[in-house]
């Protein structure tokens, strides 16, 4: 050791320096030895544990009384749970296969058109509860959402016989095979299809009833909506978007989109409004918090129900409009606020505009603030 010693002596000052790294290594890896051994689970993640050494059980995630703790950041203080946004949405939705669906200006509509709508879903952020009927289809949705965090999207594997609209499914058949009574294509014709989009009312029930809402409102939005988010001159592919209340949105009412005047429709009595084929709202988006969509569900069973006995059916636009005549408003149905937008809107041409009114007021809200959050932060 003095030999050692004095030819460090002799030596360069480089090797002094080696020697008091080479004695620093030494005892830093001593003490992180001896801390992961008394730290078990909380040893840094570089330090690896031997093999023989069994793992800590974690500890228990529940107070005394069962109560979950409080979650803990990384250096062991509590996670502050993020804060809800009051103007958010939930956003539900069902696909029920039905085949090839004639529409009204002689067009037909596939699966494949579904498909292909159903890819704009991959760039809403909201919270989504989805139901179908149909494994393919709802493999594919969830494809379709992958994109988004998984807690985002609900998918529920639903049965027509869960959905009291196919309860009156051969009534329908009836009314439909009737020559006399009015043919509008497909709301008149398809017997399917009638109960299909009257099922939108079984499925918010089911929604609400198994208690997937979280937000303050929840919005109905058919699948294929938004398609015109497909074209590049009306949203950018690929980016993401989201769905806010309306600015001023009252709270106490439903909220719809307009198709037609509501002065001259809610003078009518159901019968005319199913014979001529006139509607008041359109029934792709429905806004509502939970208390006023129960109300509003409750009330459209119940004319459901009515325009049944009197041997009446058609789309849910037309039990919208019916609710609202002179005959059922006496009822109490909650009040409804429908909004109008103008040909042209949001870069969109045709009757789209009007039938998707609401949900692209809803866009814009979230898309307005998103910027102005941009300008205020300078960005």
């Amino acid at each position: 050791m003095a030999r050692l010693f004095r030819s460090f002596s002799r030596g360069s000052v480089r090797r002094w320096i080696y020697l008091a790294l080479f004695i620093l290594g030494v005892v830093c890896y001593v003490y992180v030895e001896i801390e992961r051994l008394d730290m078990g689970n909380d040893t840094p993640a570089q330090v690896r544990r031997p093999a023989h050494r069994k793992k800590r059980v974690p500890r228990n995630e529940t107070d005394a009384n069962g109560q979950p703790l409080p979650k803990r950041s990384w250096w062991g203080g509590p996670v502050e749970p993020k804060e809800a946004n009051p103007l958010d949405i939930t956003i539900v939705t069902m696909y029920l296969r039905l085949g090839s669906v004639k529409r009204a200006d002689g067009t037909t509509t596939e699966e494949k058109d579904y498909l292909e709508w159903m890819r704009t879903w991959a760039w809403l952020t909201n919270t989504v509860v989805a139901y179908f009927d149909d494994d393919e289809m709802l493999a594919a949705f969830k494809n379709i959402r992958k994109s988004q965090p998984a807690d985002k999207t609900i998918l529920i594997r639903v049965n027509r016989t869960d959905l009291s609209s196919f309860d009156d499914l051969e009534d329908v058949r009836k009314l439909f095979a009737d020559p006399e009574y009015p043919k509008f294509e497909p709301q008149t014709v398809n017997p399917e299809w009638s109960c299909a989009v009257n099922a939108k009312y079984d499925i918010l029930q089911m929604v609400l009833d198994q208690g997937h809402i979280k937000t303050d409102t929840l919005a109905w939005l058919d699948i294929g909506l938004f398609k015109p988010l497909l074209k590049e001159t009306v949203h950018k592919k690929n980016t993401p978007f989201s769905l806010e209340l309306p600015d001023k949105f009252n709270a106490s009412k439903i909220g719809l989109s307009e198709v037609g005047p509501g002065d001259k429709i809610s003078k009518l009595r159901p019968w005319e409004i199913i014979q001529k084929d006139l509607v008041w709202t359109a029934g792709g988006f429905v806004l509502g918090t939970k208390e006023k969509m129960q109300e509003f569900i409750t009330s459209y069973k119940a004319a459901q129900d009515e325009l049944l006995e009197h041997d009446m059916i058609s789309s849910d636009m037309h039990t919208i409009s019916a609710i609202y005549t002179p005959q059922m408003v006496k009822r109490g149905p909650p009040e409804a606020k429908a909004y109008i937008c103008r040909d042209g809107w949001f870069g969109i041409r045709g009757t789209v505009t009007k039938y998707g009114c609401l949900a692209f007021l809803c866009k814009e809200a979230a898309e307005t603030r998103a910027k102005a959050r941009l300008k205020s932060q300078g960005l």
